[in-house]
């Protein structure tokens, strides 16, 4: 009888501790809390290659969990964990995780890896319920990127009040992007690959943003990024060729009384400049000589008639943008690209949207080289044996976040 006795004043104190523990995740100042947000997007895309007729195919299905933990006031952890579907299989990618501490109201320190302050589409805008298109701009997206997205290191950033605006600042220091010596696949010789997990040598790339809000209402900021690294591997011969990087970005959020609607505008211009090197040709003991000299800009505009009274049309965006890129002119991979992409999106809520895109992919000049002539990135950042260049493109997609 004592023994039960004791097992159930255990359970019972037991159940009248458990809501006390629990209060601990209330979220006032000193307590740990715990979310998972995140985002998601599917969609139907139709494309249209040269000389080819239009495909059409399902896509997408992804989906970016984001975990936010905060340990205090001070202390917190944030992660985004990518999976998707790529060439017939479940990919997983670690887009970021690190940790942050609150130094002061106006300095905060990172470590680990983050979305780099490089502009402001791959630190704000790339999510796809974000996106207002279904596709990254060309150079600003995974493949053929012009300028790094994320890395691993350490950052300090914050703001001040300027005014009636506000000025914002971030330095950091990472492992910096790693170039392409050619030995392995001359094709890609002098090519950068960013977001490196070790290091390729003993030095780091530093870089940094500044951005200046003018105006009270916070409704525009002009931002200006850099960054400069070595990034030939040690005690190689290309231990010495450096390379430099710098965006300009803007981002505009008015209103417009008079069409009772929200004006949008982003843009942003990327340039990397690595020092010539001379590198191994495509046939044996040839060599071929050339810098990185590459660019990327996008101009966006969208326009939504949030106040007028009609629910359907206050649901509707549309949407414009107009796309850069050149590689490298001289290099073997060397593109030239131009995209221009209009998107009539319709929002379900305020983080759920669908978007009607048609994409217009133009390249500028020829393929450097007869095998690659066939090959052409898709919309959705895919290769395909298209036997032309891409042209065209209809799509369909649906986000959402969460």
């Amino acid at each position: 009888m004592k023994r039960k006795f004791l097992i159930a004043l255990w359970i019972g104190l037991g159940i009248g501790v458990v809501p006390g523990w629990a209060q601990r995740l209330d979220p006032t100042p000193g307590q740990s809390l715990f979310t998972v947000r995140g985002y998601g997007h599917t969609g139907l895309e139709f494309r249209k290659f040269e000389n080819k007729p239009w495909q059409n195919s399902f896509v997408g299905g992804s989906f970016n969990p984001i975990f936010l933990w905060r340990q205090s006031d001070r202390l917190l952890f944030e992660g985004e964990l990518g999976v998707s579907f790529e060439a017939g299989e479940v990919e997983f990618d670690l887009e970021y995780a690190n940790i942050s501490y609150k130094l002061t109201n106006r300095l905060t320190v990172r470590l680990g890896r983050f979305l780099l302050p490089f502009g402001i589409f791959s630190a704000n805008l790339h999510p796809a319920w974000i996106n207002r298109l279904p596709t990254a701009p060309p150079g600003f997206g995974h493949d053929n990127p012009v300028g790094p997205a994320s890395d691993f290191g350490i950052e300090l950033r914050g703001a001040v009040p300027l005014g009636g605006g506000r000025l914002t600042y971030a330095a950091y220091v990472v492992n910096g992007p790693a170039l392409n010596d050619g030995e392995a696949d001359p094709d890609a010789a002098g090519q950068l690959t960013y977001g490196l997990i070790e290091d390729n040598n003993t030095n780091k790339a530093f870089g940094g943003r500044l951005s200046v809000l003018p105006l009270s209402d916070l409704s525009l900021e002009i931002g200006l990024s850099g960054q400069y690294a070595r990034v030939g591997a040690a005690e190689s011969a290309f231990e010495d060729v450096a390379a430099r990087m710098y965006a300009i970005d803007l981002n505009l959020v008015r209103r417009l009384t008079f069409l009772k609607s929200m004006l949008n505008i982003k843009a942003q211009y990327n340039a990397v400049l690595v020092d010539r090197a001379t590198y191994p040709g495509q046939e044996p003991g040839e060599t071929v000589t050339f810098d990185n000299e590459s660019w990327a800009y996008f101009v966006q505009a969208s326009l939504q008639p949030s106040f007028v009274r009609s629910n359907v049309l206050k649901r509707m965006e549309f949407v414009g943008r107009l796309s850069r890129l050149q590689l490298a002119p001289e290099a073997p991979w060397g593109e030239k690209r131009r995209e221009i992409a209009f998107s009539l999106n319709y929002w379900l809520d305020w983080r759920t949207v669908i978007k009607f895109s048609y994409l217009v992919n133009d390249m500028l000049g020829e393929a450097p080289h007869e095998e690659l002539a066939g090959m052409a990135k898709t919309p959705a950042g895919e290769e395909g044996e298209a036997g032309g260049v891409f042209k065209n493109a209809f799509m369909i997609h649906v986000a959402i976040g969460f």
